[in-house]
């Protein structure tokens, strides 16, 4: 770390906002351009935010809604993972000893809901960035063409431990253009993309992740798409679509089994 970076100090009275406007402003510059940084900051915010709710301690200074992205981010990092795995069980533990001097085991297991949103959301904006670039291309939208769909279902299939189906959704005026892996966090993501009359781009999604990721429906806007996601055990599944796509929106209502084989 330069001498010019936040030390652990300043970045966890950034994380419980307790430093100025010139500070914070310091530290968010910081945050932006060293990606290290804000996988600290991710750290801390979770701590902190396991210890207000232990001890009922009101809301600290609102983060940037882009450095909140980029923490949330940093925390399904190999990285940041290992570093919250441990600190989170430490937080919960000392609000339950500070809370009357008694042990509060319900905040050490309180965590799941927000971490599984965490999860979807995180890959939900990598996704985003990805259809972002995708599609802009013509010739190599996709690495496998439609015309191989058995092919497509048995290798992404595999790849993602999901039973894959590729949906015909030519009633909703959507033809299948074909499929492609990403990666994100270090795991396979199967993408099948269609295409509208008018040329827009709409991309299925699904990946396995390494515990239970179950959530409700959520909706983010990013890189000028509407992506719509849900967990359902291990798997993700996901939508992005340009804004305000009606097309998305109805195939939201049955996203987790849209590309299950029936």
């Amino acid at each position: 770390m330069s001498r010019s970076e936040p030390d652990d100090l300043m970045l966890m009275a950034y994380a419980d906002g307790e430093l100025d406007t010139q500070a914070a402003a310091e530290v968010e510059a910081a945050l932006m351009a060293n990606p290290a940084l804000a996988e600290r900051v991710a750290m801390f915010v979770e701590s902190a935010e396991m210890l207000r709710a232990g001890l009922g301690e009101p809301e600290p200074v609102a983060v940037p809604a882009t450095l909140q992205r980029q923490m949330t981010r940093a925390i399904w990092t190999t990285r940041a993972r290992s570093s919250v795995r441990y600190a989170l069980p430490v937080a919960a533990a000392i609000a339950g000893f500070v809370i009357g001097g008694t042990y509060a085991p319900h905040l050490m297991f309180g965590v799941g809901v927000s971490t599984a949103q965490n999860q979807v959301e995180a890959v939900m904006h990598e996704v985003a960035e990805y259809h972002a670039v995708f599609v802009r291309e013509s010739e190599h939208l996709v690495e496998v063409p439609a015309s191989r769909r058995d092919h497509i279902e048995a290798w992404l299939g595999n790849r993602v431990g999901y039973p894959l189906h590729v949906p015909d959704l030519s009633t909703q005026g959507l033809q299948f253009l074909g499929a492609r892996m990403l990666a994100v966090a270090g795991k396979p993501v199967a993408q099948l993309m269609y295409t509208t009359a008018s040329g827009e781009r709409v991309a299925l999604c699904v990946t396995e992740q390494g515990a239970d990721a179950s959530t409700a429906l959520m909706r983010i806007s990013d890189a000028g798409f509407d992506v719509y996601g849900q967990g359902q055990g291990k798997h993700l599944f996901i939508i992005a679509a340009p804004a305000d796509s009606s097309v998305a929106r109805r195939l939201s209502g049955n996203i987790t089994g849209l590309m299950q084989r029936g």
